[in-house]
Formats: C-alpha cells, structure tokens, sequence
C-alpha cells in the first residue's frame, strides 16, 4: 500500500514510536484501558519488524504506556513486516476487490493481520497458560490505541516522511 515508502528505516519507525507513546499517554485514557483488559500486572509486548532487524517492547503499566529498551521478560512477541506495521498505524491496507480484480484500501486491524498471516504470534515468557488471552490483550489494545488516536497518527506518519 505504501509504494512511495519504499525504504522505511528504522529512524522513521522509531520517530513513529515516539509519536505512538506520547500521543496515546497524551490523549487515552489507559486506566480505562487496564480496566477494561484486567490488566493487574506488568506485561511487555514485543514487536519485532523483520525486514528492518528491529525489535520494539511496549508496556502497559500503571496507565503509562512505556518503551522498554531490555525488558527483564516479554510476555507476548509479534513479528511482521516494516509494511504491514505502517498499515497496522493508518489502520488501512491494499486488497483486491475479487468483483473486479483491481486494488481497493480496505479497513485493517491486528485480527485481519494476524488472520492474513500478516502477524505471526508467539508466548515467548514459557508460561503456557494464558497466551492465548495475553495474544488477544496485545491484539485489541493495539487496536484501541489506533481507533482513538488513528487520525492523529496517520498525519504524523505522513509527516515522518517529509
């Protein structure tokens, strides 16, 4: 979807990052946030971007989103492209509409990433159970930030650009 954004590099998606954790602690209300997923404890969700060999711990805790340089453990890892990380911000991605065979932009979230095969998941804590709610938790807080800061996000996407 992104053609003009050939060469994303890891200082554009780290100034994306930033820009993720500062508008979200400025503009969420992440108690309501930790209510809603019962979140009691700390846990660290790893984003790995595999074609930029880099790899991003988020943490929830204590209504602060934060960005954990070498978390002590990670709950819950995510692994995807440069590309489909920026589609995950915009919330929007290229499809082919099977009527015609052209591209149309559609709505896109972690669960149609995850469902494409756009996101692999994996425990990396070892602690078997639970994963598949901690899976889910990483999934739909995502998706929570993005619906409401998504506007705000994609202009500073197009901004990192330029």
């Amino acid at each position: 979807m992104f053609e003009g954004i050939k060469d994303i590099n890891k200082r554009v998606i780290l100034k994306l990052v930033v820009e993720i954790i500062k508008t979200t602690n400025q503009s969420m209300d992440l108690k309501n946030l930790e209510t809603k997923y019962n979140i009691d404890k700390k846990k660290t969700f790893r984003f790995i971007i595999n074609d930029r060999d880099m790899c991003l711990n988020f943490r929830l805790h204590n209504s602060i989103l934060q960005y954990v340089k070498d978390p002590e453990s990670v709950d819950v890892q995510f692994s995807m492209s440069s590309d489909t990380f920026i589609s995950l911000l915009s919330g929007k991605t290229k499809a082919i509409d099977p009527a015609t065979g052209k591209d149309k932009i559609v709505d896109y979230d972690t669960i149609s990433a995850w469902m494409n095969g756009d996101i692999t998941t994996y425990n990396v804590s070892g602690k078997g159970s639970g994963i598949t709610n901690d899976l889910y938790l990483g999934m739909q807080i995502w998706n929570d930030i993005k619906d409401k800061i998504g506007v705000q996000i994609g202009q500073r996407i197009m901004n990192a650009f330029t």
